[in-house]
C-alpha cells in the first residue's frame, strides 16, 4: 500500500498540459520569414513604366511584400498615389517600394 501513496504523491510533481494542444496549435500558426528582396535595374524600370500607365479602376496582378512574405492578387486600384508612392486597394496600402511583380490586366 505504501508504494501506491508513493505513486500517488510522484503524480502531483509530474508535467501538467493545462492547455492541451496549446503547443501544435502555436507550431501550426508559426510564420516563415522571406527576406525582402532587392530589385534589378530592369525589373525597377519594368515596374514603374508599369506605374507611370496605372489609372484608377485598373485591374492588376500584383505581387508585393506584406507582413514578411510576398503575396500575389488580382484587384483593382481604388487610389493610386505617385507623390507618396502607394497604391490604395480596399483597405490596403501597398508601397511602390514593397513591390515586385506588377501587370495591367485587359
Amino acid at each position: 500500500m505504501q508504494s501506491d501513496d508513493r505513486l500517488d504523491r510522484a503524480k502531483q510533481f509530474m508535467p501538467f498540459d493545462a492547455l492541451k494542444g496549446f503547443k501544435e496549435a502555436l507550431r501550426a500558426k508559426e510564420i516563415s520569414v522571406e527576406e525582402h528582396k532587392d530589385l534589378s535595374i530592369e525589373k525597377s524600370t519594368d515596374i514603374n513604366n508599369i506605374l507611370s500607365k496605372l489609372k484608377v479602376g485598373d485591374l492588376i496582378n500584383i505581387t508585393y511584400y506584406e507582413d514578411y512574405k510576398y503575396v500575389s492578387k488580382k484587384i483593382n486600384i481604388k487610389k493610386i498615389s505617385f507623390q507618396s508612392g502607394k497604391i490604395i486597394i480596399n483597405n490596403n496600402i501597398i508601397y511602390f517600394d514593397d513591390l515586385y511583380d506588377i501587370k495591367i490586366i485587359y
